[in-house]
């Protein structure tokens, strides 16, 4: 995680730097998303044939072989081609983890566990912006350092002593379906992966436009990941409190707010970075907020099918996300990456409001806990959502 935090600023600003065209990038970061999607959907099917270890090694290989070649050919068309597989070795890497975890999780601990991995999935993404000041990025060190931190990624899995699980993979609930069950939840879980993919794939592009320098590139993209990890407690308690819907609207309406300060603002000063983390905190629990609020309208069987699925609607929402958003700054300027994200808030609070209108809420000892999710979570990332207690209500 801290390799991929390093390597996703790293290339928004080296991009800068060569002065791609800023729609150009967009798309070249557009491109990691859709493999990540291919990625989390394939990898299954390859565990299932291969097992964990030889997949993680060779996925790995794989990233620390797309890191270095991107230092290598520096042209947004090779660019583009190996963020492809770069997104897909890295969903696979994260396949292979929850995989893992899964089959260590007993009924007791899978809310911790999956708590523990979604912090270190957001502590790793945070530190590694804090790697960006080591080296100059316009040279080679920079990608060499994102390829060793991966390979480090290879000797414990390498070395366990202990055989790796049996595997099945999940299937999916499917999509027509899923939105008919919870049109509120697919269209947050878009918004969601919109949010995320422009913060963490053009947010660098939009700092070195406004003149930041490398370190507080870094502090800036850390600051939004470091509110997420903040707000996940608060959240929790208060989404055991009120209704989900009512809680996606405030944090919609925050989260807007927030956006439209720092599109008025300069986000490197105070208190605009006060208001970064504050939209960091509203957009980065956003996905699990979405798929909490989807499992008020299932099943418990249901549960991991849906989240299965509900990472398609995800991934289309961060494939498209970052494009819309450097065409506009191309078109408008640097100040329209904070302008977008607001808009993309209010339109979800817009949304909100709309289905509490035709739709009645579920009752409070009804709802589902919060589950909060790492930031970028797979197709089995729903196998370790907490298991009902005997006795709890089944429908």
């Amino acid at each position: 995680m801290i390799g991929n935090g390093l390597q996703g600023t790293l290339l928004g600003l080296r991009a800068t730097i060569e002065n791609y065209d800023t729609t150009v990038i967009g798309l070249i970061m557009s491109c990691y998303f859709g493999g990540y999607l291919l990625g989390s959907l394939t990898t299954p099917k390859l565990l299932a044939r291969v097992g964990h270890i030889r997949v993680f090694a060779a996925l790995a290989a794989m990233a620390a072989i797309c890191i270095l070649l991107h230092g290598l050919f520096v042209h947004p068309l090779a660019w583009a081609i190996i963020r492809i597989f770069s997104g897909l070795s890295f969903a696979g890497l994260y396949v292979v983890v929850e995989s893992w975890l899964n089959d260590l999780a007993q009924a007791g601990n899978r809310g911790r566990i999956l708590s523990i991995y979604m912090m270190l999935s957001h502590g790793g993404l945070a530190a590694g912006q804090l790697l960006l000041p080591v080296a100059d990025p316009a040279q080679m060190e920079l990608f060499v350092i994102i390829a060793i931190l991966i390979s480090l990624a290879l000797l414990p899995i390498a070395l366990i002593p202990r055989s790796a699980p049996n595997f099945a993979a999940p299937a999916r609930l499917g999509l027509r379906e899923l939105f008919h069950a919870s049109p509120l939840g697919v269209v947050a879980t878009a918004c969601a992966g919109v949010l995320g993919a422009v913060a963490l794939g053009i947010g660098p592009v939009y700092a070195a436009q406004t003149g930041l320098q490398s370190h507080q590139i870094g502090l800036f993209i850390a600051s939004i990941i470091l509110g997420g990890m903040i707000s996940q407690l608060p959240m929790g308690w208060l989404s055991d409190r009120f209704d989900h819907r009512k809680m996606i609207l405030v944090t919609s309406c925050i989260g807007a707010l927030m956006a439209a300060l720092c599109a008025l603002g300069s986000p490197a000063q105070f208190p605009g970075i006060l208001a970064v983390i504050l939209y960091g905190g509203m957009a980065m629990p956003l996905y699990g907020l979405a798929i909490t609020h989807t499992n008020d309208h299932l099943h418990p069987s249901q549960f991991v099918s849906a989240s299965a699925s509900m990472l398609i609607y995800n991934g289309i929402g961060a494939c498209l996300g970052p494009t819309v958003a450097a065409a506009l700054m191309d078109m408008f300027g640097p100040h329209a990456f904070f302008a977008f994200i607001a808009v993309t808030f209010a339109a979800l609070a817009g949304f909100v409001l709309h289905r509490m209108r035709v739709r009645p809420p579920v009752p409070l000892d009804e709802q589902q806990k919060l589950v909060p999710m790492p930031r970028q979570a797979t197709i089995l990332t729903g196998l370790l959502f907490p298991r009902r207690k005997p006795g709890a209500r089944d429908e």
